[in-house]
């Protein structure tokens, strides 16, 4: 770690690596001294990660013959002072930094070595300015050989000669089977009452406690950790089989998986990264004009000589640079989005390309990768989100998975094993019970097969419905397995959406999910690019829900906080109009200040024995004879009509399938939002 000297409490991680962002860049050359050594410099593109804190910073590459040979430090700077580093054409005046921070291992010999000086050589005084040269280097250009950290180039052929060897020399291309291996004591089905035992008398609440552990109040499940990077997924499956005598390796799992890449599937994944360079292209287009206008700011001020204009020309720049800011800020989001959807796609302009590419550590397991692969081993994986149970989103946080095309055609799923994995900050970890690693249906824990029945069986949440053993399972538990039919692709409704794409929301929804990425969502590649601005509102399924608090309306000439106070204080507007005005802020009531308490009002009418509700208001008689859903259309529409963030917001999920997920029972579409939603787009 270098610590920054701006803000004591930021500390940059050493690198020699290229920054993921940086990749295709186009940097001017500086020419510099460091240790006495004259050296040629490339800076990567500003980097916001420390913006919270008022600090900017810039990746410092050593250029050799205009390649790169290692990053070796960073410029920082004050983010009030972003836009003064640019110099009239537009580029990084080094001379208005301080010195650069340099990690600890570039000293005078890791210089000397990557610029092959021989030592003893004359040294020359140390400048403090240094110049731009009227080079340009591309930051992707990278010299090193091939198991060089820092290679960053797609191997040509080498995999599918692995592959080829792979299918030759092992089962099925991917296993081969130790027959001595001593197979693990097999775990006997857990009950409800097993479950509830281990809840009461063997678990206990603590900090120390892994978050899964916290999650089921469970202490037999155990995180298996990975080196990660981008091959942690396929570690899983490595780690999960060896267990049981089928060894394989990450180049295997990739090999089988690159085979099954159909012209689909990749143009899907090219279409969407086309657009996000086009969107990226639109804010590069954007900075180059705030630059330009930066520049011409420069030279005015230089000239003025009346203090009114001179402050005008303050005000201007200053508007200028919080342009700058968000217009920055909005490619970052675009970037980090095109890498979350679709990786690293700059040079792959065909097939066989992305073929090589899924074999590399550069391509991670997403949505069709992980569907395929439970398709291709007969598995299922079952995906906890440490996001969502850190976000209090404890119905999100057993992920359903994606439908599979070939498995969805056969209409049936029977997979041999089952592993668990938790997933977190883009990483995937084995998850272990009782310390074993892969297991079959009656083994999966008692508690994770109910979380998959509530969640999972339901309309649309992916390939746990085809799964006969978890049908049967929900047979047991007194319920209707046929719940969980796929939606029609055609109803009376189908004019208010497209049920191609749907979302899922409640008042608890994780905010982390891409669009079309949540739990019981689903959405296909074409139409990403159309919702990805979604993704850059704050919980935004939250502000879908009756509970949101945050978007004040008025109604019936009262101010209501949320749907859920109007349309619980509507039960009793006819017949207890007072109590009916509890629930308006008007009343400056607690009730209408807590959409929780609003509902517990309107429903139980007492919490923690304390009576919200008297036992002599009764609910209007007409309410559930109709009026309920005329009354809450009212409430939704003043809702999203007198919020123009909310309106816009709304308006953002276009043509959506709009579902509101209802805990132990089958999801619900919103006909009354999507059809509001319809209204005020008119």
């Amino acid at each position: 770690m270098v610590s920054s000297k701006i803000n004591k409490d930021i500390n940059f991680v050493e690198t020699k690596t290229i920054d993921p962002e940086d990749n295709g860049y186009h940097s001017s050359l500086y020419e510099m001294y460091i240790h006495d050594k004259p050296i040629t410099i490339a800076l990567g593109k500003q980097k916001y990660t420390f913006s919270s804190k008022h600090v900017l910073y810039y990746p410092i590459y050593l250029v050799v013959n205009q390649k790169i040979k290692a990053q070796i430090g960073v410029y920082e700077i004050q983010s009030s002072r972003s836009l003064n580093v640019l110099d009239n054409e537009g580029d990084i005046d080094l001379t208005k930094f301080g010195e650069p921070l340099l990690y600890s291992f570039v000293n005078s010999k890791f210089i000397e070595k990557i610029l092959s000086i021989p030592v003893g050589m004359d040294k020359k005084e140390k400048v403090e300015k240094k110049e731009k040269t009227d080079e340009i280097v591309e930051i992707d250009e990278i010299d090193v050989d091939e198991n060089d950290v820092m290679k960053l180039k797609i191997p040509q052929g080498e995999m599918s000669k692995e592959f080829e060897k792979t299918v030759k020399n092992s089962k099925d291309g991917i296993f081969e089977i130790d027959k001595h291996m001593k197979q693990p004591i097999s775990l006997k089905e857990e009950t409800e009452e097993d479950s509830n035992k281990i809840k009461l008398k063997d678990f206990k609440k603590s900090i120390a406690n892994k978050w899964i552990e916290n999650f089921f109040k469970n202490h037999h499940y155990n995180i298996v950790t990975n080196d990660g990077e981008g091959d942690c997924f396929f570690y899983v499956i490595r780690d999960a089989f060896r267990q049981i005598g089928y060894n394989t390796t990450v180049p295997k799992l990739r090999a089988a998986l690159a085979k099954e890449l159909t012209d689909d599937v990749y143009q899907e994944h090219r279409n969407l990264y086309l657009g996000f360079q086009n969107e990226i292209r639109e804010h590069d287009n954007d900075i180059a004009e705030i630059k330009k206008t930066n520049a011409e700011y420069k030279k005015r001020m230089k000239k003025l000589e009346d203090k009114n204009d001179e402050e005008r020309l303050i005000k201007e720049t200053n508007k200028l640079a919080d342009e700058y800011k968000k217009v920055f800020q909005k490619k970052k989001e675009t970037l980090k989005l095109q890498e979350e959807y679709v990786g690293y796609m700059k040079d792959i302009v065909s097939i066989d390309k992305y073929r090589a590419y899924i074999q590399t550590s550069n391509f991670w397991a997403d949505a069709w990768a992980i569907s395929t692969l439970e398709r291709l081993l007969n598995v299922k994986f079952i995906i906890f989100s440490e996001e969502s149970f850190k976000s209090g989103d404890f119905d999100g946080v057993l992920n359903c998975g994606d439908f599979n095309k070939n498995l969805e055609e056969l209409g049936t799923f029977s997979p041999n094993y089952y592993i668990m994995t938790v997933y977190g900050n883009n990483h995937y970890e084995l998850l272990s019970y009782y310390h074993k690693r892969i297991l079959n249906f009656n083994e999966i824990p008692y508690d994770v097969k109910v979380l998959a029945v509530n969640k999972c069986l339901e309309k649309n949440a992916g390939q746990y419905y085809l799964i006969q053993d978890f049908r049967n399972f929900k047979s047991k538990l007194g319920m209707d397995p046929d719940l969980g039919k796929k939606l029609d692709e055609e109803d009376e409704d189908s004019d208010l959406y497209d049920s191609k794409v749907i979302f899922m929301f409640h008042s608890k929804s994780d905010n982390s999910p891409k669009p079309g990425a949540g739990s019981g969502e689903k959405i296909p590649k074409t139409k990403v690019q159309e919702y990805v601005t979604l993704s850059e509102i704050d919980n935004w399924r939250k502000k879908l829900d009756d509970s949101w608090g945050g978007g004040i309306f008025e109604l019936d000439k009262h101010k209501w906080m949320s749907v859920e106070h109007y349309i619980q204080a509507a039960k009793y507007k006819k017949g207890f109009p007072d109590f009916y005005l509890l629930f308006s802020l008007d009343s400056d009531s607690e009730i209408s200040k807590d959409p929780s308490l609003a509902k517990i009002a309107g429903e139980g009418g007492k919490k923690n024995n304390k009576t919200l509700r008297p036992k002599e208001v009764k609910i209007d008689a007409d309410y559930h004879l109709g009026r309920f859903e005329e009354e809450r259309e009212r409430a939704v529409s003043a809702k999203f009509s007198q919020n123009e963030d909310l309106k816009q917001m709304l308006l953002l999920t276009k043509n959506a399938l709009l579902m509101e997920f209802i805990r132990r029972n089958p999801p619900k579409k919103d006909i009354i939002l999507m059809g509001v939603r319809r209204t005020i787009a008119k």
